[in-house]
């Protein structure tokens, strides 16, 4: 606890030199009193969120940046460790609004009181999601025809669905266990790849999908399903500082089947529609399309992944494609509060392995039946023209009101808090947009001071949101006070940290750059701290690399033993993986080696000519000499004592050799 309260001191101190140094706006004003009022951290974090920061109301671009640059810094921040119980008591009672809310929909479906209008969009989001799914035949015969592939280059069987042909390439389906915990038998936890395989559990329903998988992919044991469970169990998280969440974690062999359909469910969204799921640039630059033209809308839902219920996923997906989603989920799970087994009425949740995919899928096509039913006939919207990304939609802003509506029959409600369709600003995906200039801040999400990097990536992290162009030529003085506070500080506990170059790559979706921090040094425009002279690089490199490493665990300097099976073993052999309990992750500093290169370069050469070449001296290469061109000049003696190569039918003289300085 000690620790976290320090994190989010060291957090709070960032946030004051931040308050001190922008503009003076109302907000600032109230961050500058909250700051110099003698409350504990964790006092001033609610006071500083407590305020109602609107950007609509805001018309000068650069004060809405320092205003939401402050309202943001902190406001994901999650120190990690136990909820609690007040926390946990927010979070069930959220999540049992939400299954409140999902019987509720399924009600309205299973009465004859659907209207018209409803069954007209709810046959047209059937159509779609069936034309993307397609025979649930195809899934069986996609995890066959991948399952004893070995190379991370295969042939794209969904391209010929857009006229295209050639490959595609992505990694090869393996049936890989998550880092995730699993249900057991025994109220306990599933946590290392040997418990999944030794103990593994799996549902009555789902029993004859794990017996499949076992045929199909080599190295799973028969005692990877060897337990029968009801379900799943609800459990708390921390989402951030006084705020919990609720997830539900499943038996083991049900999550490797959600997981090879979400994976499924991911290659048809982008082979039917064009939704790359593993890329955020569309949904972005629509947003800031959005923003510069107030053209397009952006809908963020709450609670979206809670209130997917029943009984519209059986009106909308073909009868062989339900009954596989449906024997592969959780139908109970186990209610800590009660200490009793309850039936679900959402149809997933937080934890399943497909979630994710079959909500982007459901938005996705619920926007366009919507939007197409306003169209005249024959006059579709084009999918370009809808970006989905789980609950986060962007859609042209004249059909707000019926996607609104559309999703209000199934039972999602917008976060009007995060939506906007008017104005000058959007976000969507984590991009912010104001008039179409990136505004987007940069956020303290987990900070731990026994962990270097996670600083290092607070000061990059902030670097970036003090950027005054695209390309980051310079930055704002008014970040200076917070980055010296940082700087100082990791200098202090770690001498060998330096500097380096923004690292950075261009976007050409965004038509910006995308800067991609490794947190392996400080970036700089200028390196100066612990830095040298790369010969090789041509730049100034930094002399130590900040590097996380996996390595076993130790105790008393004995390393320490699990069960490492011979299951085990051939598992991680054909499908990868580690032992989870076996690793642990250290921070050490190593040595860049771009500074050795070209060292190591001219120790090969002195090597390769010991009697002529000196040590500060290169050895010109030899000329591309083919048998095409000089057939007979086949060399016998090689002497670089005269700077010759004596050949069969001749000699020839190399230039001087060059000394380097």
């Amino acid at each position: 606890m000690e620790h976290q309260d320090a994190a989010l001191a060291f957090a709070i101190n960032i946030h004051q030199r931040l308050s001190r140094d922008f503009p003076i706006t109302p907000y600032s004003n109230w961050c500058n009193w909250v700051h110099a009022q003698s409350f504990s951290p964790q006092e001033k974090w609610q006071r500083l969120l407590s305020w109602e920061l609107n950007p609509t109301s805001y018309v000068d671009r650069k004060l809405f940046r320092y205003d939401w640059q402050l309202y943001k810094l902190l406001s994901k921040f999650c120190p990690g460790g136990i909820p609690s119980e007040h926390d946990k008591a927010v979070a069930y009672a959220k999540f049992l609004s939400a299954e409140d809310r999902c019987e509720l929909v399924n009600e309205f479906y299973a009465s004859s009181s659907v209207t018209a209008g409803a069954n007209a969009i709810m046959l047209s989001v059937s159509n779609i999601i069936s034309s993307v799914l397609g025979p649930v035949g195809d899934f069986f015969d996609w995890v066959e025809s991948q399952a004893p592939v070995r190379s991370k280059r295969c042939l794209d069987r969904f391209s010929t669905s857009r006229g295209e042909r050639g490959l595609e390439t992505w990694d090869s389906l393996f049936a890989e266990f998550g880092p995730g915990v699993s249900v057991s038998r025994d109220d306990d936890k599933l946590s290392s790849i040997s418990e999944k395989l030794l103990l593994g559990s799996v549902t009555s329903s789902c029993r004859y999908l794990a017996t499949w998988l076992g045929t199909v992919f080599e190295g799973l044991p028969r005692t990877a399903s060897r337990d029968v469970v009801r379900g799943s169990r609800l459990t708390f998280v921390v989402k951030r500082v006084g705020e919990a969440r609720t997830i539900c974690y499943e038996p083991s062999m049900n999550m490797l089947i959600q997981k090879l359909i979400g994976l499924y469910l991911k290659h048809r969204l982008k082979a039917k529609l064009g939704i790359d799921l593993s890329n955020q640039e569309r949904n972005r630059s629509l947003a800031r399309l959005g923003s510069l033209c107030d053209s397009y809308a952006t809908v963020d839902l709450s609670s979206a992944s809670d209130l997917i219920a029943a009984l519209p996923v059986l009106q909308c997906v073909s009868p062989g494609w339900f009954r596989l989603l449906d024997d592969c989920r959780s139908k109970e799970y186990f209610d800590p509060m009660k200490k009793s087994w309850c039936a679900f009425h959402k149809f997933s949740t937080m934890g399943n392995g497909f979630t994710f995919e079959l909500e982007t899928l459901f938005f996705a096509a619920i926007v366009k039946s919507a939007i197409d039913a306003r169209r005249p006939l024959n006059r579709a919207i084009a999918w370009r023209e809808v970006a989905v990304y789980g609950d986060d939609l962007v859609f042209p802003k004249e059909y707000t009101n019926c996607v609104e509506q559309a999703l209000l029959i199934i039972g999602h409600i917008p976060n009007q808090s995060k939506s906007f369709c008017a104005g000058p600003f959007r976000e969507s995906c984590g991009g912010d947009y104001f008039d179409g200039y990136n505004v987007t801040p940069f956020k303290i999400k987990d900070l731990d001071l026994n962990d270097p990097t996670s600083v290092v990536n607070v000061f990059n992290g902030l670097f970036i949101s003090a950027r005054e162009s695209p390309d980051l030529r310079s930055i704002c003085c008014r970040f200076d006070r917070a980055l010296v506070f940082i700087k100082r500080w990791l200098q202090s506990h770690y001498p060998k940290l330096g500097e380096g170059e923004v690292e950075k790559t261009f976007s050409k979706t965004l038509v910006e750059f995308d800067f991609q921090p490794s947190n392996r040094w400080l970036w700089s425009f200028t390196p100066c701290i612990n830095v040298a002279y790369s010969i090789y690089e041509q730049r100034f490199v930094p002399r130590w690399l900040l590097l996380k490493t996996d390595e076993l665990m130790r105790k008393h300097g004995v390393t320490v033993e699990y069960d490492i099976t011979t299951e085990y073993l051939r598992y991680v052999t054909l499908n990868g993986g580690q032992h989870v309990g076996m690793w642990e992750q250290s921070c050490r500093f190593k040595r860049n080696l771009c500074l050795y290169r070209q060292k190591d370069r001219r120790t090969a050469n002195r090597r390769a000519g010991k009697s002529g070449a000196g040590v500060g001296q290169r050895v010109n290469p030899l000329p591309n000499l083919s048998e095409s061109h000089c057939p007979s000049l086949v060399p016998a003696v090689c002497s670089f004592k005269d700077n010759t190569v004596k050949f069969q039918m001749g000699t020839i003289t190399f230039p001087t050799l060059v000394t380097l300085n």
